[in-house]
Order: structure tokens, then sequence, then C-alpha cells
């Protein structure tokens, strides 16, 4: 009896013991609704300025280049946007007409400084950039919110399900989910004529690891300046002789497109007492600093059943690297292949990869897409997006190699911060390479690879690190 009762009298001394840690280790909390003390909030207030083109036309045709200043304002670029309209004038009962409407209408996107400092810099495969980066880093919020760029589709088994063929969906493969709209569609007509009109407003936000995605008020101190060319009309859309089957005779489009209802609206801080706390720091000699996303966009074009796609990364890229990826398009004749980068049936294009960083495997084995390994690897990085399930990943087929952890990314606001450093460092060169089997033809590959630089800006200008 004594026994027991010195065993239950150690036991409770060891748990008071316990209770008394954790209460030196435990934060108090208390319930909102005993909170009385008043809370000062410091916020923004934006107003959008309209901003028509230097050369004050609103309107344009292919391969035009558009100029824009910005003036020295605190401006938030994710909070601004831009609007463009464009026509694509119909071919009559003899051609049905096809847009593709997972992208924009753009060739080119660049934003820099009078004095040469590049922000961004996405020359020639602004299109390729826009359709595989929104792909993989839209919200699935903002995919079902709806706009004119993302579209969502409720796709049939049958009806309908040529809208999705683009990245390489048909009425056996469509499944009853959203997802975007690929292709918009005018069918074979002789009075009216089978015009395609589409009026787009684009947020500088959906330009996923750009500056443009940064949601900071910044005064940048110099005029800044932004150049976009527009695209040929092979990017913009196609013609074939079915209405409802795009593959079917597709062909360039023999009318010009047009261009029209073209204006920039930045959001300006009207906060008086932001505007002047950055004014303050811009004016200093440390100034204001700011981690900036910086992509760069790589092209290649290989041949065979094994094709490797080599890149060599250094500080002129970045002084981090958070993430690449790595797509393959096909270059089937026909304009419609545009953005034809599905691999739904395993060897369409890519049957297994493996990818290395400086000679060493990221994956011990290969990437099987036949056994869906390929999904697996990406399942977890698709999370809150638009792609939901493995259908639409093969339909808008990527691979990617990751170095961040998605540490930037919020998953329960579904945000990003993008100022976030991380990844690998590239003070000193660094390989990556993907290894593919492929089907025996050839493809083009497109590689973004997202980098991070520090932006300063004080007394002395802005400088790009």
């Amino acid at each position: 009896m004594g026994f027991l009762f010195f065993f239950f009298s150690i036991i409770n001394i060891y748990n008071k013991q316990n209770f008394v840690k954790q209460k030196i280790n435990m934060s108090q909390k208390i319930d909102r609704t005993l909170q009385y003390e008043s809370k000062q909030l410091e916020n923004s207030s934006y107003t959008h300025m309209k901003l028509t083109r230097l050369s004050g036309s609103s309107t344009a045709s292919e391969n035009e280049t558009l100029t824009f200043e910005i003036p020295v304002q605190a401006v938030n670029l994710a909070r601004s946007y831009m609007t463009i309209d464009y026509k694509i004038t119909g071919e009559g009962a003899a051609k049905a007409m096809w847009a593709f409407r997972n992208t924009v209408p753009f060739s080119s996107m660049q934003l820099f400084t009078r004095g040469g400092q590049y922000l961004c810099d996405i020359r020639d495969r602004c299109s390729d950039f826009f359709q595989i980066v929104s792909n993989c880093d839209t919200t699935d919020t903002e995919l079902e919110e709806g706009s004119n760029e993302i579209e969502p589709l409720y796709p049939q088994k049958t009806a309908g399900s040529f809208l999705a063929w683009a990245n390489g969906a048909t009425a056996t493969t469509a499944k009853p989910y959203w997802e975007r709209v690929y292709l918009q569609q005018a069918v074979k007509s002789a009075d009216p004529l089978n015009d395609i009109n589409v009026k787009l407003t684009i947020p500088f936000s959906l330009f996923k690891n750009t500056v443009f995605e940064c949601d900071k008020s910044v005064l940048f101190a110099e005029v800044l300046v932004l150049k976009l060319k527009v695209a040929s009309k092979d990017d913009i859309g196609f013609t074939s002789t079915a209405d409802n089957e795009p593959t079917i005779g597709a062909a360039s489009l023999a009318n010009d497109v047009s261009f029209s209802n073209i204006y920039t609206y930045i959001a300006q801080e009207r906060n008086a007492s932001v505007v002047e706390a950055l004014n303050a720091q811009v004016q200093s000699q440390s100034g204001f600093s700011l981690l900036v996303p910086y992509p760069s966009v790589f092209q290649d074009q290989r041949s065979s059943t094994n094709q490797t796609v080599s890149l060599r990364l250094n500080k002129s890229h970045g002084s981090a690297l958070k993430k690449i990826q790595s797509v393959c398009y096909s270059t089937a004749a026909g304009k419609n292949h545009r953005y034809d980068h599905h691999n739904t049936t395993a060897g369409a294009k890519v049957s297994e990869y493996y990818q290395t960083l400086n000679n060493n495997r990221l994956t011990e084995y290969n990437v099987s897409v036949s056994d869906g390994k390929d999904w697996l690897e990406h399942r977890q990085r698709c999370k809150g997006t638009p792609i939901y399930n493995r259908d639409i990943y093969l339909h808008n087929w990527f691979i990617e190699a990751n170095f961040i952890n998605y540490a930037d990314k919020e998953s329960d606001m579904k945000t990003r911060d993008t100022n976030c450093y991380g990844g690998i460092d590239l003070s000193q060169e660094v390989r990556y390479d993907v290894n593919a089997t492929t089907a025996n033809a050839t493809h083009r590959w497109i590689s973004v690879v997202h980098g991070v630089k520090l932006m300063n800006i004080n007394n002395q200008g802005l400088i790009l690190a």
C-alpha cells in the first residue's frame, strides 16, 4: 500500500512539473470578444490612371510595337491591367474560324527604365511564356471566378469537347469538370461573315512570376517604359474546313487580324502617408529594396527518340534560381498545332524523362508517363491551380524542377509572396538538363527559368542586382 502511495505521488509531482513547464512556454490567447483596444490600420488606396500609347493611337496591326510610359508615381503593377480587342475576319462558307484563348496576343513584353535597367524582358516568346506559366501558377479561384482571359468550361463527353482540343482533349477524354477554354470557334457561314471578336481585359497579375505579380506599392523614382509587340496571326488563330473538327484542313488565317481599344490602366497609390514614406525611402542613400521575380525563356528544337535540353544558368538569370518549367511542343504541320503540348498518350511526345542538376539526378529513376509517375511528381505542386487532375495535367503537360519547396506559396490564402529569397545560389554557374525519351519526331522545347533579383531604388536611381 505504501509503495502504491509513493508511486502515485511521484507521478503527481511529474505531472505538476510538466504542467508548470507548459505554462512557462505557453502564450495566452484572448478571445476577440474580450479585446477592447483600438487599432490603427494603415492600408493602400488605389485609383487607376489611363495611359495611351506614345503614338496616341488605340489601334494596331500584327507585329506592331506598343509603347507606354509609366510616370514617376507610387504604383502597384499587380493591381494594374490593360485592354486590347482583336478581330479575326471570317473567310465565309468555306472555312471555320478558330482563335486561341489560353494565351495573350503578344510576342514580346518588356518593362525597363530609360537608363536601360530591365525589370522584365520576355522577347519573342511572350505568348508561350504566358500559356505555360498561367496554366501552372494561376489559382483555381481565378479560374472559377472567370474572366475574358481564364474562362471556365464544363465540357461534356460529346458536344463542346472540341473547345479543349488544342491541348489534346477529345470527345472520349473530356470529363465533367471546370477547365480552361482553349479555343473559340466561329462556324462556316456566308451571311453574316463568321468573324471572331475577342475583348480582353488583362490584369498584369496574370503574368505570374514576373515583376507584374508583385502586389506592392512601389515608387520606382524613374519613368518606366512598357513595350509590347503584337503577335502574328499564326499565334492568334487558324482556320479549318470542318465546323466541329479543327484538325481537318487546318491552315493559316488568310485575312489580317486587327487590334483596337488598346489602353493601360495603372493602379496609382493615393494614400498620402504611404506615398510620403516611399518618397523618404527612395530619397535616402540606402534606399528601398525589394526582391522581384525575373524569368528567362529559352527555346530549343530537338529530333530523334532521345532528346536532351541543356541550360547553363548564372547570375545574369538572377541571384537565386527558384524553379524551371520545361514544355515539349509539337512541330507538326498545320497552324492548329501552335500551342499543342499535350502528352495524353504515353509516348505521344514524351514517354519518360529524368532531370539533372550539375550532372546529379533529381530523381533516382526515370519518370514514366505511361504509369502516371509524371503526375505523382507534380500532383502536390498542382494543388490550388486549375490543373485539378491527371487528365488536365496531360492536356497541359510540363516538367518542373522546383528548388523552393513552395515557401513563397501561401496555400491557405491561395496567393504568393514574391518577396522571398530561397532557391539555388546563382553566383556560380549551374547546369540543368532534361533527358527525354520521345516519339521519333522534331519537337520544340520551351524552358522557363524562374530567378529572383534584388531591386534597389535610392537617390542614385534604380538598380537591379
